[in-house]
């Protein structure tokens, strides 16, 4: 409605089980359940979501009982609430991938000479076990398995830190190469551990990195703006589909709508020809094939060098029932109340 429309802000529009009662930004949202809604009634009246960035004050909640699921549990506390009585641990394989993302369009990673010594300077199983736990699965492509459009005939990056050198030496760089890494501080799991891990190992090829970590609203204003040519970047596609990230990521920008968030400076003929294509397909076995095909260009690019896929660790109370869906989204219409 026109009078909704004038106010500022425009309230939240949905036909969902749930409607937005009360919002404070950055602290907390409550739901509560929407009477116009045409499906089933979900089971609780209201659902409270409380932003708490820090782990162990999540935890503690659903320990006591005051809460009833935190997300983003590390595999420590998994480990240490395992058995609980009163809490369950509840595990699955993540829908996001972790990965560097390059400016193709700036010196030096224009160059993709740089941009293959990088990649080949890392050692994902390493970054693992130091920034995230050994709670993760190496990735060795923008999205994951779960992922309609992953390539599985995609080879697992391994480490070369002597063709590293010999690249980055072959491109100028023989005396070292400074890059500042921009990464959120508590945006995704282990940002700030794997900025640093990122900067270690990139130091035994010669590359001398500055981790620059941000609260999350500015890194994505730094981002948007076009001012970090090397940062950290975590993708979900929640749609189940790899077009989510091509599309918006790695398609030159266009008028018609690709392209939107394309903050590498890429422009690549060949990947736009096959993000069209796989969009003009007409059944899922077609499209597929396209977006692998893309997925396989966007890694001989190196426009991103995947990193890893982080497992989903959540801490369940025994008063509800619930499982995760496999984008890991906590919906409160998917939850009930435990059977006695």
């Amino acid at each position: 409605p026109a009078r909704l429309l004038a106010r500022k802000p425009v309230p939240t529009v949905g036909t969902g089980p749930y409607a937005l009662e009360t919002h404070l930004p950055g602290r907390e949202f409550l739901l509560r359940r929407n009477a116009q809604f045409h499906g089933p009634a979900p089971a609780f009246e209201r659902a409270r979501f409380v932003v708490l960035p820090d782990e162990a004050a999540r935890v503690a909640l659903v320990a006591r009982g005051t809460a009833d699921l935190a997300d983003q549990v590390s595999p420590a506390t998994a480990a240490r609430l395992a058995g609980s009585r009163d809490v369950r641990v509840v595990r699955q394989d993540g829908p996001q991938t972790l990965f560097l993302a390059l400016r193709l369009d700036r010196k030096p990673l224009s160059d993709l000479r740089v941009r293959e010594a990088l990649d080949l300077a890392l050692d994902r199983r390493a970054l693992i076990e130091a920034a995230l736990d050994g709670a993760a699965a190496p990735a060795n492509q923008a999205v994951s398995a779960n992922i309609l459009g992953h390539n599985p005939a995609l080879a697992a990056p391994q480490p070369d830190r002597a063709r590293a050198r010999q690249l980055l030496a072959a491109a100028g760089w023989r005396e070292g190469l400074k890059l500042r890494l921009d990464a959120p501080d508590n945006r995704y799991p282990g940002d700030v551990r794997i900025a640093a891990e990122v900067a270690r190992q990139l130091a035994l090829v010669g590359v001398r990195v500055e981790p620059n970590t941000l609260e999350k609203g500015r890194f994505f204003e730094l981002i948007d703006s076009g001012q970090s040519d090397f940062h950290l970047l975590g993708w979900t596609c929640l749609s189940g589909d790899a077009g989510d990230l091509l599309d918006s990521l790695a398609h030159s920008p266009t008028a018609d709508g690709f392209g939107l968030w394309n903050t590498l400076g890429l422009a690549d003929p060949v990947l736009d020809r096959l993000i069209e294509e796989s969009a003009r397909a007409q059944v899922d076995s077609e499209r597929a094939a396209h977006l692998k095909a893309a997925m396989a260009r966007l890694g001989e690019l190196r426009a991103v060098l995947p990193l890893a896929t982080p497992h989903e660790i959540f801490l369940v109370s025994n008063r509800i029932e619930w499982a995760p869906r496999f984008d890991a989204a906590l919906r409160p219409a998917d939850m009930r109340p435990a059977r006695p």
